[in-house]
């Protein structure tokens, strides 16, 4: 499944308290590289200067973009729809189907403190990452993770401004020990 056709919208975004989730929710999808993050509730220029900041020097495409209209959004999203919740069908019964659709576009909403009703019924899918409570951000990794496998996380972009050095080999104990002995 290419990674340019799914998209995340967070649902709700608080100005003063969901800085650091959405964020992450942000950081999580350009690790994916994923086209685009959507954002509702309070507008706010520093959650898109920080993803946007991030995405230019560690090379991803990622964009992020503010929405006053996400029930319309969602709606009218030509491609299918995909509510993160723990009210949902068990996520490893539901990327099976969403993957067999082949759809030209797949938008991942992720709530916030409370998710309207209207969501659970406009969606194509309710897809639940475990039945306990958890973060938005590792219900989103582990979607992606399923829906798109980890080729992206380990793609480095050539023309980064940041690099990652020692990344392939690690710096564990075991790690050095195992590339010691292969040196010799």
């Amino acid at each position: 499944m290419e990674k340019a056709r799914v998209s995340v919208l967070r649902l709700g975004h608080r100005r003063i308290r969901d800085q650091r989730l959405s964020t992450h929710i942000g950081l999580t999808a350009a690790l994916f590289n994923l086209k685009m993050v959507y954002y509702s509730g309070d507008h706010d220029q520093n959650l898109e200067d920080s993803i946007h900041s991030v995405t230019k020097k560690w090379g991803s495409t990622t964009r992020i973009l503010y929405t006053e209209t996400p029930f319309k959004m969602t709606k009218e999203f030509q491609g299918t729809t995909v509510h993160l919740t723990m009210y949902g069908a068990p996520h490893h019964e539901v990327i099976p189907q969403v993957q067999n659709e082949d759809p030209e576009a797949i938008l991942l909403i992720v709530g916030g403190a409370k998710v309207p009703a209207q969501v659970y019924k406009m969606v194509d899918y309710n897809c639940a990452v475990g039945y306990f409570p958890h973060s938005e951000v590792s219900a989103l990794a582990l979607t992606l993770y399923e829906l798109l496998g980890n080729d992206p996380i380990y793609t480095k972009d050539p023309k980064a401004s940041m690099k990652l050095r020692g990344g392939e080999k690690g710096w564990g104990r075991k790690q050095q020990h195992k590339q010691q002995e292969e040196e010799k």
